[in-house]
Formats: structure tokens, C-alpha cells, sequence
């Protein structure tokens, strides 16, 4: 079971979008938004950055937002991503070559690369890097993204091999990925930053993270307390930022860091949801963008109180999910019309269409259609128990009541819920998704391919399953993205879930930050980034 996913959707500060590239600041007169121009990018200076948490500088262990962060900024994966596609393009590797079954992928290192000890990247650093995070002993949470690797299961599940097979070096430079079924997917995969690639000699030191050595734009140059400095690393490529350094300040939450804004002592921070107006205000909406991340009820289709789909139908349109949105999210989230979030390449605005409209008239209908005899099956609704959850969940439960569905609060404590989910009884269920590479495949076939282990509402349709397993084998990217949304459709037909909210990113830049970007993956993008003041860094 991913423990990733779960943990975004449940309750971290979801810090992701796709950002424009951006030459802006604001004024702090007072709470009006001031613009002014900071003229062409100029090298030099120390940005401050304000990250809440930091769980670990080990990208194996980057299973928060903020470790997720500090890796893409320390390290560089085998792959990257275009910032306005989102389709793969060159990271550690220049080039690869793909065999038609989409089995085969042959991965060609960039010449005259070295890691910030001045050790040189070769193909052998790389198979390390990847067979780390797949090694039972790591522990990673990232593993997973590593499954269909050929001998995946011997090596991390069973532990019957020393190795992971599918992971072959050619020579210096060329390195083989060897997949158990066709997965046009995986340099996607590779483009997460959790897959940053380290020295080989490395690899094994249990205590990498306290002081990395990595292959990114950033060198780690020291921690004290609470500050983690990094320097720019002259020989990652010349002028791939104009900043000197990054001071990141690890804070307990979203409300300390945004302070630390406000008062001048850091330049880039997240925004608290009961903040976002006043730092629209401030610093205008540049760090408002969509996220890859989404809120859903699911319905455990394994449980006889689901069997009907006009039951299902009706509970979709039950519910008022602007009002929860406003109650609870605000400007944090948006209604989700579709299965997929925004910023997801193949998304498609107002996928669910009438299928989702609030309209309590028609669930009233479907419910005494589908139950002529007035014997409407109580439906659980199962959440993670807090404040927020709990007005989430009393809202549908009242929703579902007033159209005749009666509805059970069922909470559980945070420790608890996952684990619940996985081997309970749920019935109506809150999950959510947090994607771990840009496409639609990621949430479509992870959450409801009949042998997934993430399924959990237990969807099983034959025509679904093949039509995204032939997704998957499609090489052509346009033809892959059809056939995503038409699996979309087809689940939406079914509506196994509830959808609630897709996300929006929340950062704010300080009046001094120019070239201000967020990358798809959440991340800050440190390309155009510069200081338009001399460099103030911690005392």
C-alpha cells in the first residue's frame, strides 16, 4: 500500500501547482496590491524561503511537501519536466530510446556531468540512486513508483534477490529499464523529485540525509537549527539560477511562516487558508495556482449498500459541495466537476457535467425509484476526525437526510484511518489524491484498475480496466490522453466516488522576488528566480 498518498490528501499543507514564470512585486503600503517593475534579472543575493516541517534532505525519505522541495532543489532526477506540457524532457538523462512494446527503456546520460563533491554522474550512480529507493531497508514511500522494474517484487517484497534486475548498466553512460508489462509512463515516473539521483558510494550510508551530496541546481552548504543553507553549484549548468544562495527556515505550520513573511524575515512562504485574501492583497495571486491534488468520498462498491447506481447517482447529487467548499476551504479549493485536478494534462473542464450538478430534486427521485418500498439502506460516512473533516462530513450527512438517505457519522481517529480503510468495512469514505507524476494516469489507474492495490472502493469494470491498460501501451501521446479521458467518462458514467474539491496552490513572494515560479510537482522553480535587493541572510 502507498503510504504517500493518504498522508497528502488527509491533512498536509497541499503545496503544488503550475505556475507562469513571473517578474513581479507588490508594495506594502497598507493592504493594496502596488506593483512595480524590478527591471532585468541580476545575479547575486540570498532568497530566505519559509517550508513548514521538513521531515528529511534524503530524497528516498521525501514523502512531505517540503522534503519533496529541498530534494528538487538539491538533486536532479534522471528525468525532468517541460514546464508548460508537462510531457518528460532531459534531466541526468540527455535522451532515451523506447522499444515498441513500451518495455524497454535505454537511458542516455548528459557527458561531463559531476554530483557537488566534483565526483563524476555516471550510469552505475544512476542504477544506485533507483535501486535505494526500491530497497526494502530504505523504507521509502516512493518505492511503489518503481513496481512494474522487473524483479521489483523478489528484490523489495519477497527480499529473495540482491538486486533489482530490471535496473542494467550498458556502459558509463547508457543504463536499461526492463518493465514487467508496457508502461509508456515511466520517464514521467523518473521525473519525480524523490527519484534524484546521488553517488553510488553513497547510496548505502544510513545517514545520507544529514549532509547530502547531490546532482541539482543547489549544494548543501550547512544546518543550524532551524536554517538549512544551499548554495548555487556553478558546475550543475551555467546560469541555471541567478540567486547566490537559498536559506529554506523550517517552520512548525503554514500561519508561523506566512508571519515570517509579513515581517520582512523570509521573501517566499505558504499561505494559511484564513490568510489567502490579505496575501492576495499584499503580494498579489501569482502563487494562486492549480494543484495535482484531489478530494473525493469514496463508495466501497464491495458493500450491498452501493449495488444500485441510482443509489450512487443520488448521492452525488445530494450534495451541496459549494457549500462545503465555502465552508471549509474557501478559496483553497474549487468544486471539483471531474475526477482529475486542473493542472493535470489531461484534464477536461466540467468532466462530470450533470452527472454532478446539485440537485436535490433528482436525488429525491432516484431514491425512491430505486427503493419503491421505502427501505433506504443507512449509508456510514467515514472520516478522519477533526474540525475540519467533521463539518465536511455532517454537511453531506445532512444533505443525504434531506433526500431521504439516512446517514451515520462514523469518524476515526488519524492514527487509525488508514489502516481502516485498507482492512475495514468502509461504506462512504473520505480519500483523496496527491499526484505523484503529471498524467491522468496516476489517479485512473492506480485508484480503480480492478487489481490495484490502492482501489479501495473496490471498482471492477473489464471495459475500464482495458481501456486504460491500453493507455498505458499507447506510445503516441495524443491517442494516450483520448483514451485517459475516455476512461474518465466511463468511470464518471459509474461514479464510484463523490467528488469534492480540487486544490489551488497557496505561496506568496515577498516585494523583492522576481521570476517567482511554482513547478507542476509543487516545488519552487529556482530558473528565472532572482533578488532585486542585496543579499540579508540569518544572522
Amino acid at each position: 500500500m502507498r503510504k504517500g498518498w493518504l498522508v497528502w490528501a488527509l491533512g498536509a499543507v497541499l503545496l503544488a501547482g503550475v505556475g507562469a514564470a513571473l517578474t513581479w512585486a507588490v508594495g506594502r503600503d497598507g493592504e493594496g496590491t502596488a506593483r512595480r517593475d524590478l527591471g532585468e534579472p541580476r545575479e547575486g543575493g540570498t532568497l530566505r524561503l519559509a517550508v513548514v516541517n521538513l521531515q528529511s534532505l534524503d530524497p528516498a525519505r521525501s514523502g512531505d511537501a517540503a522534503s519533496l522541495m529541498a530534494a528538487d532543489l538539491l538533486f536532479e532526477s534522471l528525468v525532468s519536466y517541460d514546464p508548460k506540457t508537462l510531457e518528460a524532457a532531459p534531466g541526468i538523462a540527455e535522451s532515451w530510446d523506447v522499444s515498441v512494446d513500451q518495455r524497454r527503456f535505454t537511458f542516455t546520460i548528459r557527458e561531463g556531468l559531476v554530483f557537488h563533491d566534483g565526483s563524476a554522474v555516471d550510469a552505475n550512480d544512476v542504477r544506485a540512486s533507483l535501486q535505494r529507493v526500491a530497497a526494502p531497508d530504505t523504507q521509502s514511500a516512493l518505492a511503489p513508483l518503481l513496481s512494474l522494474v522487473t524483479g521489483y517484487a523478489a528484490f523489495h517484497d519477497d527480499k529473495t534477490a540482491d538486486k533489482l534486475a530490471g535496473l542494467k548498466v550498458v556502459d558509463d553512460r547508457r543504463l536499461t529499464i526492463e518493465l514487467t508489462q508496457p508502461f509508456s509512463h515511466l520517464p514521467l515516473v523518473l521525473g519525480n523529485p524523490g527519484l534524484g539521483i546521488l553517488p553510488s558510494e553513497r547510496a548505502t550510508d544510513p545517514a545520507f540525509g544529514d549532509a547530502p551530496v547531490g546532482s541539482g541546481p543547489l549544494r548543501f552548504d550547512e544546518r543550524q537549527g532551524d536554517v538549512i543553507t544551499m548554495t548555487r553549484f556553478e558546475e550543475y549548468a551555467p546560469g541555471a539560477t541567478w540567486v547566490e544562495a537559498i536559506e529554506v527556515h523550517v517552520v512548525a505550520n503554514p500561519e508561523a511562516a506566512f508571519a515570517l513573511l509579513r515581517d520582512g524575515d523570509v521573501d517566499v512562504s505558504p499561505v494559511p487558508p484564513d490568510q489567502v485574501g490579505r496575501a492576495a492583497a499584499l503580494y498579489g495571486e501569482a502563487g494562486f495556482t492549480p494543484v495535482m491534488a484531489t478530494v473525493f468520498y469514496g463508495m466501497n462498491l464491495a458493500s450491498p449498500v452501493f449495488e444500485d447506481v441510482r443509489l450512487r447517482q443520488a448521492i452525488v447529487h445530494a450534495v451541496d459541495r459549494d457549500r462545503i467548499i465555502g465552508l471549509v476551504y474557501g478559496d483553497a479549493a474549487r468544486v471539483a466537476d471531474g475526477l482529475l485536478a486542473p493542472a493535470v494534462p489531461e484534464f477536461v473542464d466540467d468532466a462530470c457535467g450533470d452527472r454532478c450538478e446539485y440537485d436535490p430534486d433528482r436525488a429525491t427521485a432516484l431514491v425512491r425509484e430505486a427503493f419503491p418500498d421505502g427501505k433506504v439502506p443507512e449509508v456510514n460516512i467515514d472520516f478522519d476526525d477533526d474540525g475540519r473533516q467533521r463539518t465536511v462530513a455532517s454537511a453531506i450527512q445532512s444533505d443525504l437526510q434531506a433526500v431521504g438517505i439516512p446517514a451515520k457519522l462514523r469518524p476515526h481517529e488519524f492514527k487509525d484511518y488508514l489502516p481502516f480503510l485498507v482492512n475495514g468495512d468502509p461504506q462512504l469514505f473520505r480519500f483523496g489524491w496527491t499526484a505523484d507524476y503529471p498524467s491522468a494516469d496516476d489517479l485512473l489507474y492506480r485508484y480503480f484498475v480492478t487489481d490495484q492495490v490502492d482501489n479501495l472502493t473496490h471498482f471492477s469494470v473489464r471495459e475500464v480496466d482495458q481501456k486504460l491498460r491500453s493507455a498505458r501501451a499507447e506510445k503516441d501521446p495524443a491517442k494516450r490522453s483520448e483514451r485517459y479521458r475516455e476512461a474518465e467518462q466511463m468511470l464518471l458514467d459509474r461514479l464510484p466516488v463523490l467528488p469534492i474539491a480540487q486544490f489551488t496552490n497557496r505561496w506568496a513572494a515577498g516585494p523583492d522576488v522576481g521570476g517567482f515560479e511554482m513547478t507542476p510537482n509543487g516545488t519552487l522553480s529556482v530558473t528565472n528566480l532572482f533578488l532585486a535587493r542585496p543579499s540579508r541572510s540569518k544572522a
